[in-house]
């Protein structure tokens, strides 16, 4: 009998405070605890609920920032314990804060919940009066103003009339501006349900700085930077509302500015051309000021990871701006991604993407290695195959688990038995644990094994992995079950951009004519060729032939590093293929849906040579 270890991300309650916008199942309960103290100093307590995780986990730890400082996860956190609630005492006062909630189990550690955000009162304002919804503690203060002590309950869990429902922050629509124009931000459309006045603040997060005039209006305002002939620059806002009670909401805008357009190529202004076409100089174009150039598209900006971003899992779903052609009609045709480790330069990923969600790059497992810091950016190219800038580049740290991918992680780590000896050469395959790897599918039922025995040029095998396809992004494009479940691996060769090869061993036989689903560096799942793996007549032995940065080397560079993935298709010939994929890949994932894409699998760290 295999451990099974689920680890969801907390679902947060939200009457008092969220930061997250249209997100059903995340969500939070904040009761705030004011102590009404001499002199009219406060004592700022939040108080914390969130739904409990089924199976339940070790535990929560409740981490907090400081806006605009980022969450710093290799710390201790605010709270840890087993429970679904928590205060925090002793906040500053007049700071923002912001709060997630992480589920834990040994080394593991689920993704966090959705935000909260409070606003503590400054230290001399008056304590809040009216039906607060606000839990107290001994002594207790007169919070509604009729003079006797409010006789509050003390469960974490009000009743629902006295929940309060968060303000909504709307920034407006995105805006296309011209150099040097005069452009005004609108959160007119900011509204809180219960009607509860409104404070506003603007604050420009990325692009060239400008000055914001009444930046804590609905309408701020500011001059575009001046811009080029021919570029564009990306400007990223955030407004953040909040109401009387110090609950926030934020939401953001890009404002697009353009340069001039470049001069047609009959312009009289340039030396040369004349204006006459019968001499090479000119254009049929009498259009004076418009030229027939197509323009590029806009610089992307890369929205998450925030700048300088700690506690990121190692593999995060990188989110960059909307695609903004260079001109009317201009579509969005790839994205080309780059991370590299920012001390040393070292690339570990460099990939296009032309056919899934252009604007966001899920990191495959076992490109990042954790407490360890990185760089990325992203361009676009549009249909008629120009490029955008990089973005500003980005750095964020990684410190997460392989298992931090989604609401329905849930993590096999059940090993194979001791005396398991795949490939039958007598010795044990935990003996030689340097040349060899066994682990269970993700459902449990078969075993499999890499071997690196008769590898040249391999130096070590890093990780592996048993994943359930069920949980990719994209999912293979098959019908057929994967009868083992898709295999993830790491190596590490003895020179970048070497071609070699390593076995796979099975512990039950497959068709030897069965297709091969193998993911490529382009993101898409392809038909393994008969050149790449060899399947043994008896269908128990693989022999897979791979090039360090080569079109299914999941990294994309050639860099020294091969990660690999791959599972054979089902067949009429497989024993007992259409059970085990039922029984196996449907149970993994009941909990999860077609926007969130979980990574589940048996992980092995492995020693070197």
């Amino acid at each position: 009998m295999h451990l099974i270890c689920h680890l969801t991300r907390p679902a947060l309650f939200a009457p008092l405070a969220t930061l997250i916008r249209n997100c059903s199942r995340a969500t939070i309960k904040a009761f705030l605890l004011v102590l009404a103290l001499p002199a009219l100093l406060w004592a700022a307590d939040i108080t914390l609920a969130w739904d409990a995780n089924e199976p339940a986990p070790e535990g929560y730890r409740v981490y907090q920032r400081i806006a605009p400082q980022p969450y710093h996860f290799n710390q201790p956190p605010a709270w840890e314990g087993s429970g679904t609630t928590c205060t925090i005492r002793n906040l500053q006062p007049g700071m923002q804060y912001h709060f997630v909630v992480r589920a834990y189990t040994g080394t593991l550690e689920s993704n966090n919940s959705n935000e909260v955000g409070f606003r503590t009162p400054t230290g001399t304002e008056p304590a809040p009066t009216g039906n607060t919804g606000i839990e107290n503690s001994s002594p207790k203060p007169d919070l509604t103003g009729n003079g006797n002590v409010d006789q509050t309950p003390t469960s974490p869990t009000p009743t629902q009339g006295t929940l309060t429902e968060p303000p909504i922050a709307q920034a407006g629509a995105n805006q296309t501006v011209t150099s040097a124009s005069k452009v005004q931000l609108n959160a007119s459309e900011s509204v809180h349900p219960q009607k509860l006045p409104l404070t506003y603040q603007w604050t420009q997060t990325a692009g060239p700085s400008v000055g914001l005039a009444d930046g804590n209006t609905p309408w701020a305002s500011f001059t575009a930077p001046s811009v080029a002939t021919g570029k564009t620059v990306n400007m990223l806002f955030e407004l953040t509302v909040t109401d009387t009670r110090k609950l926030s909401s934020s939401d953001t805008c890009v404002v697009l500015v353009t340069g001039p357009a470049p001069p047609a190529i009959d312009d009289p202004a340039l030396p040369g051309t004349g204006g006459d076409p019968a001499v090479g100089g000119g254009s049929q174009n009498t259009d004076s000021g418009k030229s027939d150039a197509p323009h590029p598209p806009a610089q992307p900006i890369v929205y998450y990871p925030v700048d300088g971003a700690d506690g990121l899992p190692l593999t995060p779903r990188l989110t960059a701006s909307d695609f903004c052609g260079g001109d009317k009609n201009d579509t969005h045709q790839r994205s080309e991604w780059r991370i590299w480790k920012t001390r040393g330069q070292q690339v570990v990923l460099d990939v296009t993407r032309g056919y899934h969600s252009l604007n966001r790059l899920w990191v495959p497992f076992f490109t990042l290695t954790t407490n360890t810091t990185y760089t990325c950016k992203v361009r676009y190219w549009d249909h008629r195959d120009q490029a955008s800038e990089w973005s500003v580049p980005v750095t964020f740290t990684a410190r997460g688990s392989w298992f931090s991918r989604s609401d329905a992680m849930v993590a096999y780590t059940q090993l194979a038995p001791l005396a398991t000896d795949l490939n039958g050469n007598g010795i044990p395959d935990l003996q030689e644990a340097d040349k060899i790897q066994t682990l269970q599918t993700a459902d449990g039922r078969r075993m499999m094994a890499l071997s690196i025995h008769d590898s040249a040029h391999v130096r070590a095998i890093d990780h592996v992995a048993a994943v359930d396809p069920e949980t990719m992004e994209p999912l293979p494009p098959t019908d057929s079950p994967l009868p083992y479940g898709l295999l993830a691996y790491r190596l590490e060769v003895d020179q970048p951009g070497r071609q070699t090869h390593v076995t796979l061993h099975l512990s039950d036989p497959i068709d030897p004519l069965a297709p091969w689903m193998v993911y490529g560096a382009d993101g898409q799942w392809k038909v393994g060729t008969d050149e790449a793996i060899q399947v043994s007549a008896d269908g128990l032995t693989v022999v897979r032939t791979i090039e360090d940065g080569g079109e299914h080397d999941v990294d994309g560079v050639a860099n020294g590093v091969i990660v690999d993935l791959l599972g054979p298709l089902a067949t009429s010939e497989t024993p007992d293929s259409a059970d085990r994929h039922v029984e196996g890949a449907t149970s993994n994932n009941s909990s999860s849906d077609s926007s969130d894409f979980g990574w589940a699998g048996c992980f092995i760290n492995t020693l070197k040579k």
